[in-house]
C-alpha cells in the first residue's frame, strides 16, 4: 500500500537507529523522530503532530501503535487513530482512548483489522 511509516520514541535517536538496524528493520521506515527532535516528549502530543507534519497528512489519518500509556496519551492527545500494543512491562495497564488494543503485533485480531483500515482510508 506504499504508506509512509516512522518511528516515534521516546529513546535516542542514535539508540533507535542502531536498535533498528541490528534487527534487519531500519530500512522499513521513512525517518526515526525521538524526543530529541520536538520541544515536548510524550505524553505530550508533539511527537505525533510532528509525523504527520513530516508525512505531509493530516494528524487524523496518523495510524498510531504504542505499547505504552504515556505513548497511548501523546497519541490520542494529538488526535491520531491510537491503537494498544503492549509489551510484556504494559501488559494490563489502562490505555484510556485507544480506538483498539490488541495482545501483541502477532495477534491475528491486529493482522485481520489492520488491510481494512487501511483499505477504508484508501477509498
Amino acid at each position: 500500500h506504499s504508506i509512509p511509516r516512522c518511528i516515534a520514541t521516546s529513546s535516542r535517536e542514535i539508540f533507535a537507529d542502531r536498535a533498528l538496524r541490528i534487527v534487519g528493520l531500519r530500512d522499513r521506515f521513512d525517518f526515526i523522530l525521538t524526543a530529541e527532535h520536538v520541544p515536548h516528549g510524550k505524553p505530550h502530543p508533539d511527537i505525533y503532530l510532528e509525523a504527520a507534519n513530516r508525512m505531509h497528512v493530516p494528524v487524523s489519518e496518523l495510524l498510531v501503535l504504542e505499547d505504552s500509556t504515556i505513548g497511548v496519551t501523546a497519541g490520542v492527545a494529538a488526535g491520531a487513530f491510537t491503537v494498544a500494543v503492549p509489551n510484556e512491562h504494559t501488559v494490563g495497564s489502562a490505555f484510556h482512548g485507544a480506538q483498539f488494543e490488541f495482545d501483541s503485533l502477532l495477534d491475528q485480531r491486529f493482522w485481520k483489522w489492520l488491510p481494512t483500515a487501511v483499505i477504508r482510508e484508501e477509498t
